[in-house]
């Protein structure tokens, strides 16, 4: 796993994260009762996913496009990802309620930790989180 800086402020993501923020403040308030609404926003949200897709409100994530789930994903209530690098998570997952999946963070090193920078962990594998289901 490396890291390595990340300038807010990019002018492209900037722009990337604030059409997904739109997109996830209209998913988490829709009406439960308009679940072809809800179904539409999440898999216009979330990057590549399976058919069998729920995710219960309240959802939160950075970009969305990062986010890969396989079939058969179930994500409960206030699921936070924060995708600057790749997530992927397989198949025949069920994720409980308030869970947090981050790839992005903050330079540890005092000297490092310039006003406005934080970082991207990832690997050449990317992030994996589980094949099979989550108890």
């Amino acid at each position: 796993m490396r890291s390595f800086p990340i300038v807010p402020g990019w002018t492209a993501w900037q722009r990337s994260g604030r059409r997904q923020k739109k997109k996830v403040f209209q998913f988490n308030h829709t009406s439960p009762e308009e679940q072809e609404t809800l179904d539409r926003l999440i898999r216009e949200i979330i990057g590549v996913h399976g058919e069998a897709l729920t995710v219960e409100q309240p959802f939160h994530c950075d970009y969305g496009s990062n986010i890969e789930v396989g079939e058969n994903f179930f994500a409960n209530y206030n699921l936070t990802i924060l995708d600057v690098a790749k997530v992927v998570i397989g198949s025949n997952v069920q994720i409980a309620p308030n869970v947090s999946i981050y790839t992005a963070g903050h330079p540890l090193d005092p000297e490092a930790g310039t006003p406005g920078m934080s970082t991207e962990s990832g690997s050449q594998s990317e992030t994996m989180c589980g094949s099979a289901e989550i108890r």
